[in-house]
């Protein structure tokens, strides 16, 4: 919401980067699996290959399904959040209205004839660069001269209910 022509540009960038980033994986994990095998290693290689296989397709599956789904549900409950926050304030803050509001709003959109294909991928592309950028978020770091909150210390009377003795 704050960056949202950063957040284009990076899920852009994820979307293209993202398969040639798992293609060269694919190639490095059988070219070291035939390495080994060249190497008379065999169980060795099978092993790296069946390893690396199941690991890339694993990063595969959770990849696709970011850009399928995630991003989409992203986008969706930011936009019924937006909405809700300006038609009804008072449940902007609820999690399931704004995320149905907006779920059933991109399903709609992307559902017109030749607009919504446009509509569902500027979604994914907004979608996947806020993923991205709340992922590698760092955490929010205090103001020079600023104290750090303190935990306030329990009650020394943690044996309520308890009979003495």
């Amino acid at each position: 919401r704050i960056k949202p022509w950063r957040s284009l540009l990076i899920g852009l960038v994820i979307l293209l980067l993202g398969w040639l980033i798992a293609l060269l994986a694919l190639l490095l994990v059988l070219g070291l699996s035939f390495f080994l095998f060249w190497l008379s290693l065999p169980n060795l290689g099978f092993l790296v290959a069946a390893l690396g296989l199941l690991a890339i397709g694993l990063a595969l599956v959770v990849y696709w399904l970011s850009i399928v789904f995630f991003s989409k549900v992203v986008v969706a409950f930011l936009v019924g959040r937006m909405l809700f926050s300006r038609i009804m304030p008072r449940y902007a803050h609820s999690k399931v209205w704004p995320l149905l509001t907006g779920v059933v709003l991109y399903a709609l959109l992307a559902s017109i004839p030749y607009l919504g294909w446009v509509i569902a991928v500027f979604t994914t592309m907004f979608g996947l660069g806020a993923l991205w950028m709340v992922s590698t978020a760092s955490p929010p770091r205090l103001r020079q001269g600023e104290p750090a909150p303190m935990l306030q210390p329990a009650d020394d009377d943690l044996n309520v209910g308890l009979p003495a003795g």
